[in-house]
């Protein structure tokens, strides 16, 4: 029995993606502050349960990425977080390279933007979730990124970190100070373009289907002749 049927070896033209530059870059946006009132009304909670005032070690805080609806999403699946390139275009620039060679380069502007929530949760279990807050970031890279090519981002990793600050007023209850959120963003960004190459190759047909029986089933044996066998 035989598998792929093949061809005779010929030259054939295909195309595909070559990469022109390949880079990882790790992030960290500028500390999104939320202080007093003001920042209160910025956040603007909605409570499930949580009615008076809490110290600030009976509240658990989390940042959660979200959609513009604040619903929690997947960092890594595709569209979560957008990137995407200046409408500006790309700059010609000279760089000195490592070895100390002149390369000709391309500044290329990327945008991030995406949602988070605060969700805060007391000792009972009480939860209070924030409004979809929004964050931007803008970043400038040096690439090979001739005219032609198309950039690819894509989001590896994600992180946010927050905490929650409150003191004891006047009259020694806990009053809201601020809110800290730090968001670090990890990006895989490739700067690509379609092209056509001659390979020598074979072309492959399908394979034939590998039959299979069912194995027979096993015939538990009787403690007593109840039934004649073979008769």
């Amino acid at each position: 029995m035989g598998f792929a049927g093949i061809q005779q070896n010929e030259l054939i033209c295909i195309k595909v993606p070559i990469v022109y530059d390949w880079i990882v870059s790790q992030s960290r946006l500028p500390s999104q502050i939320f202080r007093g009132t003001a920042g209160l009304e910025r956040l603007n909670f909605t409570c499930e349960g949580i009615a008076g005032q809490f110290q600030e070690d009976q509240l658990s805080v989390e940042c959660i990425l979200t959609n513009a609806e604040g619903n929690p999403i997947d960092p890594l699946m595709e569209g979560s977080i957008s990137c995407t390139e200046s409408p500006r275009g790309r700059e010609n620039v000279e760089a000195v390279l490592p070895d100390g060679q002149i390369a000709n380069l391309q500044k290329v502007r990327l945008t991030n933007r995406g949602y988070f929530v605060i969700r805060l949760e007391n000792t009972n279990g009480d939860i209070c979730v924030s409004s979809p807050q929004r964050f931007t970031l803008c970043e400038e890279f040096l690439l090979c990124a001739p005219s032609g090519t198309t950039l690819k981002c894509e989001i590896i990793d994600f992180d946010c970190n927050s905490c929650f600050n409150c003191v004891l007023d006047e009259e020694g209850n806990p009053s809201f100070q601020e809110a800290v959120i730090d968001l670090t963003i990890c990006k895989s960004i490739q700067l690509e373009s379609l092209v056509t190459i001659e390979v020598d190759a074979s072309v492959c047909r399908q394979r034939q289907q590998i039959e299979t029986e069912c194995p027979s089933k096993d015939i538990p044996s009787s403690c007593f002749p109840i039934f004649p066998v073979g008769e």
